[in-house]
């Protein structure tokens, strides 16, 4: 069942360490991480799915949303996404996370449903890693998004976080949120994958 939300794909970003942008970066198969993460959120919504761009990026798809502002990160594809989609919650996903399932969003959602006052539900490795930018973002978030990057040049989000009413969903598989940072992670999860 695909959830009547809909979802957000950050594929801006400058890739810095990576040396080249991570959404047009080939995965096993031929496809891209960009096309790998809009597959995951079409599976898991119903709704629009929009592409987080660059500032000043050239839109080439009706669905392309410019960064609210230049050089700010996540947070500004997050408030661009949060200001255009019609529905209360918004599903997101880094584009350099490419072994999210989509099921993790109907967990994701149905622990919203269990806790509707969260401004955000997302998913955290017990005693590891949390990851926000896999995850269930509410409307009441867009405020504290905007200040915060009205505030500074490079908001950090977990701070931002602790300023909302947050959920963590603890999550048994460590792989699932594995990022794409650099050229030695990409190596690292072709390997994982070949061997898969």
């Amino acid at each position: 069942m695909q959830l009547s939300l809909d979802g957000l794909v950050l594929a801006g970003g400058e890739s810095r360490r990576m040396g080249q942008p991570k959404a047009l970066l080939p995965l096993t198969g031929g496809e891209t991480l960009l096309q790998r993460a809009l597959s995951t959120l079409r599976q898991a919504s119903s709704g629009t799915i929009w592409i987080s761009r660059p500032h000043g990026y050239p839109a080439q798809y009706p669905e392309d949303l410019p960064d609210a502002l230049p050089r700010r990160g996540p947070l500004s594809g997050l408030a661009a996404g949060l200001s255009h989609s019609a529905t209360p919650l918004l599903l997101v996903l880094a584009v350099d996370l490419p072994n999210v399932p989509s099921d993790l969003f109907h967990t994701l959602y149905q622990h919203w449903i269990a806790h509707p006052e969260a401004d955000i539900v997302y998913p955290a490795i017990p005693g590891g890693d949390r990851q926000p930018l896999a995850a269930l973002w509410h409307q009441r978030a867009l405020p504290v998004l905007q200040k915060a990057l009205a505030l500074s040049s490079s908001p950090r989000i977990m701070a931002i976080i602790d300023q909302m009413r947050s959920e963590e969903v603890p999550v048994g598989e460590p792989a699932w949120l594995m990022n794409l940072n650099t050229p030695d992670d990409l190596r690292r999860w072709r390997q994982s994958e070949d061997r898969g």
